[in-house]
């Protein structure tokens, strides 16, 4: 719900930034991100409070929901951070979160509280912790009252949304095998997710660097980008490729033999990882060269193919034909990109 609410506004907030640190619409898309994460905050606190009548329980999660506002609060201030330059400090936070988070939630099991309860004290301290450090030291200071034109700022920045939604339907992938064979292949499912994830920060990551440089930029050296993302994807692939020569033993190791039988879709969803890789680099960069439209439905394409590859293979023909036809979504996709990507020059381009 969070980054479905999320409009598109922590990438746009970096394009807009990047492009022109005193436009108008940076304080226009700050308060109406500020006014919808107040809205969802509001929202879930409430569910919360309700579900409270059936199980008192539930107030272990309060402290969640006021993370998922620090978060999305965050995606826009690390924008304006990294479109700035300050990519240090969009580097720390993330490496801070994480470590302050674990942190927590050991420090809260080993005095006896409940795990549900340590986890979410550990995500909304963590949270607040950096949203309060961002604050501190970008070169931003909110308007009192700034003019927002909304129509227009949601005009703009609704192809980022697009992409980002077409992001989380792809993550669909276990409630469609669920769906069509049973709750044990969704959690077989799960694995590769659960292994790839850390990995697939980096070009994640890296692609939330390019965004604001890539839109900055009078001119665009597209072989020196394309060589890197090469090279990231290269040094992606052989993380996972050291991986799979262990999988067998890691798995059994960290998830129990029972799950020894995710073994063949780990591997098959790997090769979609490499794929990912690149496609998210080339999308941050094409977004920057003003192809935000057609990354987003390039994008939306893609993700719904996966999942219908996912649920045509898995319903014919087991687990790993299944997650053979998600895999064909992601090389559509990155195919797709390649031929429009050979189009671009490697000059700045005028708006679409």
């Amino acid at each position: 719900m969070a980054w479905m609410l999320g409009l598109g506004l922590g990438p746009y907030m970096s394009v807009v930034r990047a492009r022109d640190k005193n436009h108008r619409d940076v304080q226009g898309i700050y308060r109406l991100n500020r006014f919808v994460n107040s809205a969802l905050v509001a929202l879930l606190c409430v569910i919360v409070l309700m579900t409270m009548l059936w199980d008192s329980r539930a107030w272990w999660f309060l402290p969640f929901v006021l993370a998922l506002g620090f978060q999305r609060d965050a995606a826009v201030l690390n924008s304006i951070a990294v479109a700035d330059g300050q990519t240090g400090l969009f580097s720390s936070n993330l490496a801070l979160r994480r470590i302050l988070a674990l942190a927590i939630f050991v420090a809260g099991v080993l005095f006896s509280l409940p795990v549900a309860f340590a986890f979410s004290l550990s995500i909304a301290v963590s949270e607040a912790v950096c949203n309060w450090r961002l604050r501190r030291r970008i070169d931003f200071a909110p308007a009192s009252k700034p003019s927002v034109d909304v129509r227009k700022i949601l005009r703009e920045s609704k192809h980022y949304w697009w992409d980002t939604i077409s992001g989380q339907v792809r993550l669909l992938d276990v409630v469609v095998v669920g769906f069509v064979l049973g709750p044990t292949a969704s959690g077989l499912l799960a694995v590769p997710s659960k292994i790839g994830s850390p990995i697939m920060m980096i070009p994640t990551s890296l692609a939330t660097l390019v965004l604001p440089k890539t839109s900055a930029a009078r001119t665009f050296p597209k072989r020196k980008f394309i060589l890197g993302a090469g090279f990231v994807t290269a040094f992606i692939a052989t993380i996972l490729l050291v991986i799979a020569i262990f999988i067998e033993p890691l798995i059994a190791l960290v998830l129990g033999e029972e799950f020894s039988s995710a073994v063949p879709v780990t591997l098959i969803y790997f090769f979609g990882f490499v794929g990912l890789s690149m496609i998210y680099m080339v999308n941050a960069a094409m977004q920057g060269l003003r192809r935000h439209a057609l990354v987003s439905r390039i994008s939306m394409t893609g993700s719904l193919i996966s999942l219908a590859g996912l649920w045509f293979g898995s319903a014919y023909g087991g687990l790993e034909s299944g997650a053979a036809g998600y895999v064909i979504g992601i090389i559509f996709q990155l195919t797709v990109l390649t031929v429009f990507w050979v189009r671009i020059p490697s000059r700045k381009n005028e708006k679409e």
